[in-house]
This record gives C-alpha cells, structure tokens and sequence, in this order.
C-alpha cells in the first residue's frame, strides 16, 4: 500500500488515529496520487455504526479531528457518504455520532492550546454531522447498494471507501466500488481497509486479489495497522 511511502513510525494503534492520519495522508498526499488540487473528496465509510467506529478512540473521532484541524478544506472540501443496512437509520447515526464527538469537542475546547482550523471556523458536532449523507439499504448487496449511490457520488474527484466491515465483504465492496464508482480511466476509487487482513498467508493473498481482482491499482489500496496521530 501507499502507506509505507508515508513513513509514519508504527507507534499508536487505535482507529482514531488511524484514521487521522488516514485522513490526511489521502487530503495531502498529491504527489503520492498525481491529483489535482482542490479536488472535492468523499469519504464512503461502512461500518459507521460499528463499535470500533464509535468508541473512545475510535474512528468517527479520528475523522472528526481531521475535520476540526482543517484537512477537510485543504482539498475544497470532504463530504462524508455512510452506506448502512436496515434497521438501521439516519437518527440513530446521528444521535450516535454526537454521542461519540459531543465529549471529545468537550476535550478538545477546553485546552487552550487547541485551535478550530476549518475556514468558517465552525468544528462543533452540528457542523460536522451536516457533511454526513446517509444512504439505507435493505438488504445486503454491495453491487444494489453502490449502484444506488452513485448518483449521489458521481461529481467528486476521489471516492476513500473506507471497510471497518469483516474482511469476507471486502472484496464485494470493492468490486461494487469500481463498477459503479469508477468512470474508467479516471481511476479515482480508492480502497482503505483495517486489519485483520487474514489468519495466513494464504488467506491473506486471497483478500488481497479479492479486492485489486476489480480493477483497483494497488497504489489506491490503503491496508490500515498502526500509525501515528498527526495531532500528538
């Protein structure tokens, strides 16, 4: 993956900062993926609603402090594009979400060495919570459900397809992502995946052409293990 260009040292494990840094290797990182700049970006996460998405240190709170540190600006903006399953709904995201960020922003705001860097300078959760578009499906069918997206992801220069999902969907996604996401050439899907990546090498090389087999470049395969906070 991209990610050993970056040289980040292995020394923090959590998904918040994993995503942090995930963040913004993607929203600066141009001469790494030849993009123009000021491009508009979407982050498609799945597995929004999962444990390691909401708690202490987990991902929502890495993403929202890219955001609050003005990552999100630096490429003319980023849009955040949940893909769910029923039962789940857009409330109860949202109610989660804030659940998560509310005492984070607490954290954050009441250290006088911190500083809201978006250009409005607005990083509370309501702001935040306003770049999320949820997109609920019945069903789980990656193909169905990322046809269904793509009229809302069809104008964004680069789409991050972020999987805190298991790895046995990882393939499935990545196929559906390419397929309806992809506009050919333009090559602007690209795929960050957490670890487990397989219980062998075996299995391991298998997710592994599970999801480049689409069509994705390697340089846009992004496999998430430790990495430190851009923040610390």
């Amino acid at each position: 993956s991209n990610f050993g260009a970056l040289a980040i040292p292995p020394l923090h494990d959590t998904p918040r900062q994993q995503a942090m840094v995930l963040l913004k290797s993607f929203l600066l990182a141009a001469p790494l993926f030849a993009r123009p700049a000021l491009a508009k970006d979407a982050f498609v996460f799945l597995g929004a609603t999962g444990d390691n998405a909401l708690r202490e240190n987990g991902v929502w709170q890495g993403v929202f402090e890219a955001f609050a540190g003005g990552e999100f600006d630096k490429v003319g903006g980023l849009d955040i594009h949940v893909a769910m399953n029923a039962p789940h709904s857009s409330s109860e995201l949202t109610t989660q979400v804030n659940a998560s960020l509310t005492p984070l922003h607490g954290v954050l705001t009441s250290n006088p060495g911190w500083k809201c860097r978006t250009q409005a300078g607005d990083c509370s959760v309501e702001e935040f919570i306003s770049k999320i578009t949820v997109n609920i499906w019945h069903g789980r069918d990656a193909d169905a459900q990322a046809a269904d997206m793509a009229p809302a992801l069809k104008d964004y220069d680069r789409l991050t397809l972020y999987l805190s999902v298991p790895p046995s969907v990882f393939g499935a996604w990545s196929d559906a992502a390419i397929k309806n996401w992809g506009q050919g050439s333009k090559e602007r899907v690209h795929v960050a995946a957490e670890k487990p990546f397989g219980t062998s090498i075996e299995t391991a090389d298998k997710l592994h052409r599970d999801i480049l087999g689409p069509g994705l470049t390697d340089s846009n395969l992004h496999l998430v293990d430790h990495w430190l906070s851009f923040f610390i």
